[in-house]
This record gives structure tokens, sequence and C-alpha cells, in this order.
């Protein structure tokens, strides 16, 4: 079992000395047969992951009933970045841990704070610019209490009904479900309409000068190309490997 492992370890090195800063956001990565390191392996910029707050544990889940004991976001998420700091491995520049909230705000978001402060060294620092984010998705605090989180941490946020009123200060990216506006599905001609819906509203987040993201679009080869071609900033996949691929063989 250590030498796979050693063997993986190696194959995601040589793999990611050849990679490119691709906008792949890991949908539900925990689901991945190896979390984080296939993500990783891809370039990943983003990676998803639930976390459920039970008896002073945060668990890597969807629902509790998926709970198990050794899947907690430090053992996949956190010590990865230390691991990955050993092997000399590259992450993605601008990582992200998006972190979707399964459980009550902000006694999930406190244990979040915690368990991060031991891994300080390899989150996001201002006066370097450098480091993983983590963005905070999901059942989150008021947007009035985003300035009180530690420098490391930013939020999802979910509307564009009211980006003339908020500060974008914390805010890490825009999402929205992509079936709410959009019925495309992945395969033909993307209707002019839809086209049109898509480009207003990235535009509109775009103004802002934050990131943007759909979730729950077409997982296809062509939505990998449209979807960018939309102004759309991460292509949202199951299938991270497959995206960074692809991209690496029809890149212009």
């Amino acid at each position: 079992m250590k030498q796979v492992k050693w063997t993986f370890f190696c194959t995601l090195i040589l793999v990611n000395a050849f990679g490119q800063d691709l906008n792949i956001h890991s949908h539900n990565d925990y689901l991945r047969h190896i979390p984080f390191w296939e993500a990783a392996s891809a370039n990943a910029m983003s990676i998803e992951v639930d976390v459920i707050l039970l008896r002073d544990t945060l668990f890597v889940a969807h629902e509790k009933e998926s709970i198990r004991s050794n899947r907690t976001f430090e053992n996949l998420y956190l010590e990865p970045l230390r691991q990955s700091a050993d092997l000399s491995f590259s992450l993605h520049p601008s990582l992200q841990l998006l972190v979707d909230c399964k459980t009550e705000a902000l006694s999930t978001l406190a244990l979040i704070i915690k368990k991060c402060e031991a891994f300080k060294k390899f989150l996001y620092q201002p006066e370097t610019g450098k480091g993983v984010k983590i963005i905070i998705s999901g059942n989150r605090p008021p947007a009035s209490d985003y300035n009180n989180s530690p420098p490391y941490l930013f939020f999802d946020h979910q509307s564009i009904d009211d980006l003339d009123k908020i500060s974008f200060e914390k805010i890490g990216m825009v999402s929205l479900p992509f079936y709410k506006f959009v019925r495309w599905n992945g395969k033909d001609t993307i209707p002019a309409l839809e086209r049109e819906k898509v480009l207003k509203i990235t535009q509109s987040v775009h103004k802002y000068k934050v990131p943007f993201r759909f979730w729950a679009t077409p997982d296809t080869p062509e939505a990998w190309k449209m979807l960018p071609e939309l102004g759309i900033d991460f292509i949202n996949t199951d299938q991270p490997i497959r995206v960074s691929e692809y991209l690496k063989t029809n890149k212009k």
C-alpha cells in the first residue's frame, strides 16, 4: 500500500510539473477517488468540500448518513497543504478551498477557523498576496460580519440582485445555480437568448472585479469549451483530470 501511494504521489509531481493555470473547480471533491490530490494534479484553482459539524469534529460529507470517522476536514484538506509543501508539489498559485457548510453557520465557521489556525503558514496572507484562500459557502454568517474574519477567509456570495449594495472586501467569488437561468443541455448549440443572458450576468459581476461561478452546469466537453467563452471564471466539474486534459489538448 505504501508503494502504491508513493507511486501515485510521484505521478502527481510529474503531471503537476507540466501543468498550466486552468480555472477548474472540482465540485464535491471529497467524492473523488483520492480527494484533494486528483484535483491538485489537474492544477485545479478551486476545490469544493462539504463539511458537517458533529461532536466538535468537522466531518467531510454531504449528509450525516455519509459520515466516516477518518474523513475529516483536517485530514483530507488541511494536512495535504502541509504534505504538498513537504513534497515540493506546486499547487495552483491562486488555489482556494470552497468550504460548503452544511450545519449551523456560526459554530461551524468557528471550528473551521480554529482548525485553520494550525495551517496559517499555508493560507492566504495579504502582505504577500500568496497562500490558499478559504472560501465559505453554504450556511454563512450575515454579510455584515464578514470583515470580522481572518485574512485568509473569504465568502461565496450567491446573489446578483444586491451587488451595488455590498462590500466586496471579503467576497471571494459570486456563485449562482445554472438551472435557474439557463436550460442549455451542454450538447447542442446554446440558444442566442440564453447566451446573452449569461453574458449579461458575468459582465454584471466582473464590473466589481470578482470571479463568477455557475454550479450544476453541464459536465461535457461542449460546456467546458463554452463556459469560459461566456465569461464564467470556473469550469464546474466532477471530472477535473478529464477537463485538464481536454483544455491542454484544445489550448489555442
